[in-house]
């Protein structure tokens, strides 16, 4: 209930106040009795008989006839300022109320309602001042002291407000009024469970308010998951005793989507608005519910109607901003986020999210701005840290960025998005192991987080765990099966596994999807090339370069296709083209060697060959190409020195072993040959189980 609501209710409450309310001293300063007194008394009593049934156009009509006929009975211009106040003409009750107390000074009930209005117009040292004269005259007068502490807590006055209703409940312990504000301050300053015993203690003494339970249910829902289930069973009972109370409807509706339970939410909203049609809040917690599903149109009308009723209530600007960025129309999320800070200064996630869609649309500086602007009113926001340190990272300062994901994770150990932004760092930086914790840590705490299992993936591919990579990747097709880039992650790491039939499929797929997909095309040719279908791997590697001809590793795997189908001046060309595109290619050199042994041209052959390894000293294709030249020419000794070099440094490769095999054949040592060619065959039989496994 609204400050004015609050007042206008005690109106009835006070009115019999007013009833022959004339002191002695107050008679003194009256006329003498008349017929024209009497008549101006049944018109005065007329006046609080309409006032007490609301009708405060027609009390205004009788009090003025009152006063008409007795100008100097201070009783009777308060009476008509209530009536005007209750009218909403506060400009006329306070003169009235000026009026009284010039005839009157000692009027306390005058300087009550002088306090009621100024507490009104939100004038709160005013309106204390009024209530404090007010006691001074009259130090027992229950109501000034109620409305003097509904002043101080309207004015932030926390402490004051609690000494008044404290005062009061000394007096009255059974004032339910003053038991229900009590735990609004309470609830303001987070003595939940001080709240909830004074409105357990209200219920006691009127144990069918469904106002009440509505609050009692609101303030268990402040205390977070542990509060929710009696959250609950008091929204239960006020429905039980108001089915029609759209309040307690629309926060019972709040309480099921914090439990994740959108149906009840959704019937217990459109309920609410059915009864009440303009309740803004109600809209607002569908587009809620809306947002939360992903139906961001449906929620951003929800939102506009909500704005409609209630054009000053920051969270509707607040979440439409959340729809409108979940949409990427960041100019509307922006405008928003702006809207909700003009009505709100302090509201630190609007400052969060439009720094975040400002860096969302490259406004780097403006949103490292609304960063700074939120941690200054909330230096524990963990939240803004984690994104922060996602904007460093944009601007290339690696140490603040690392620093702002620790600073995060130190201040609120279940953020998931600095564990996952963090990790994302960690693997940029090669540290894979803790970048694999991280993410592990990211899913744990949001289990349906798939962006982190695919950056795990990642993780596990650089440290050579495929098959853990492939794990990792079906959860993100169970998850997110529209993901077309875990397709063809998978489908790489199914290449590595050896499984090529299952690594073209996944890619196929993702090349169904999204014909433009580069990395796809690739990966399917080298999929195809390691099946020794090298026509379909150059055409997949002819279709990348088609999208994006400057890509070296392209021409340099078309290359080895055409080397393996005899197309040597073909492979040569493509070589040459990836090595003006990346002059430090060792696997361009080593292979456009190859080309050029294949086609006699030795002296080219050794330079290439000689280039590779001059690049990398540990790069067994380059050693092995230098051997099958060597080959070439007839030197099988020296060929078999440089398979033996390949050897030393990856032992695993069979063609390693079958083009030594084949030299030492031709030496004649034929023990050594079959040595060669069984550690090939062996190697070949472990590739086809894995593949198959």
């Amino acid at each position: 209930m609204d400050l004015r609501n609050k007042v206008l209710h005690c109106i009835s409450l006070l009115v019999p106040l007013f009833l022959f309310a004339c002191t002695p001293e107050m008679s003194s300063r009256l006329q003498s009795p008349s017929e024209l007194g009497v008549q101006a008394e049944i018109f005065y009593q007329k006046g609080i008989r309409a006032l007490e049934r609301k009708e405060a156009d027609t009390a205004v009509m009788y009090f003025n006839k009152a006063v008409s006929m007795n100008p100097r009975n201070p009783a009777y211009i308060l009476s008509r300022a209530m009536a005007l106040y209750a009218s909403k003409d506060t400009g006329h009750a306070l003169e009235d109320i000026q009026e009284a107390l010039a005839i009157y000074p000692e009027f306390a009930q005058a300087r009550l309602w002088q306090g009621i209005i100024r507490l009104d117009q939100k004038q709160y040292d005013l309106a204390i001042e009024s209530l404090t004269k007010a006691l001074k005259i009259d130090a027992d007068m229950v109501q000034a002291v109620f409305f003097r502490a509904l002043a101080f807590s309207a004015g932030g006055s926390l402490d004051a407000a609690l000494y008044d209703f404290n005062r009061i409940l000394e007096m009255n312990p059974d004032h339910v009024k003053a038991l229900i504000n009590r735990a609004e301050v309470f609830r303001r300053q987070k003595k939940y469970e001080r709240a909830i015993l004074d409105l357990s203690n209200a219920l006691k003494i009127t144990p069918n308010n469904a106002d009440i339970y509505n609050d009692r249910g609101f303030t268990w829902e402040l205390l977070g998951p542990r509060g929710l289930d009696n959250a609950l069973k008091d929204y239960d009972a006020a429905l039980a005793i108001d089915s029609n109370h759209f309040i307690a409807l629309n926060n019972r509706a709040k309480t099921w989507i914090q439990k994740g339970q959108y149906a009840f939410a959704l019937k217990d909203l459109n309920k609410a608005i059915a009864v009440n049609p303009s309740y803004a809040k109600a809209y607002l917690n569908r587009g809620k519910i809306w947002k939360l599903k992903g139906k961001h149109d449906r929620a951003i009308a929800d939102f506009n109607k909500a704005e409609k009723l209630m054009p000053e209530l920051e969270n509707i600007y607040f979440y439409r901003g959340c729809s409108y960025l979940s949409q990427k129309k960041f100019d509307r999320a922006i405008q928003d986020y702006s809207r909700a800070i003009e009505l709100s200064p302090e509201f630190d996630a609007a400052y969060e999210l439009r720094g975040y869609a400002r860096q969302k649309k490259g406004d780097f500086d403006r949103a490292m701005d609304d960063y700074r602007a939120a941690l200054e009113i909330d230096p524990l926001a963990s939240g803004v840290y984690s994104k922060r340190g996602s904007l460093w990272a944009v601007k290339g300062d690696r140490d603040k960025e690392l620093s702002d994901y620790n600073r995060a994770i130190e201040l609120d150990y279940k953020n998931a998005e600095a564990f996952f932004w963090r990790g994302k760092l960690r693997n940029s930086r090669g540290e894979y192991g803790r970048a694999i914790e991280d993410f592990t840590r990211a899913v744990t705490i949001s289990p349906r987080k798939y962006l982190a299992y695919y950056n795990r993936s990642i993780s596990w591919r650089c440290k050579g765990d495929n098959a853990r990579a492939v794990e990792d990747l079906n959860k993100v097709l169970e998850l997110a099966p529209r993901f077309i880039t875990a397709y063809n992650e998978r489908g790489l790491n199914l290449y590595y596994l050896g499984k090529y039939d299952a690594a073209i499929r996944d890619l196929t797929h993702a090349l169904k999807k999204n014909s433009g997909y580069k990395a796809a095309w690739h990966n399917r040719g080298l999929a195809f090339q390691k099946k020794n279908n090298h026509h379909r791997a150059i055409e997949d590697f002819t279709k990348v370069l088609e999208l994006d001809p400057k890509l070296a590793q392209s021409y340099k795997d078309r290359g080895v296709s055409w080397n393996m189908t005899g197309k040597y001046v073909r492979a040569v060309n493509d070589l040459t083209k990836a090595l003006e595109l990346n002059p430090r290619h060792v696997s361009a050199y080593s292979n456009r060697g190859l080309a050029w042994g294949c086609q006699g041209d030795y002296e080219r052959a050794m330079a290439d060959c000689d280039h590779a390894i001059e690049l990398n000293r540990r790069d067994p294709e380059a050693y092995c190409n230098k051997g099958i030249v060597f080959a070439l020419m007839k030197q099988y000794d020296k060929a078999i020195e440089y398979f033996d070099q390949a050897l030393a440094i990856n032992s695993t490769y069979a063609g390693t072993y079958i083009q030594e095999g084949g030299a030492w054949f031709r030496e004649g040592f034929n023990d050594n040959t079959v040595r060669s060619w069984m550690k090939a065959h062996n190697l070949d039989v472990c590739e086809e189980k894995r593949a198959g496994s």
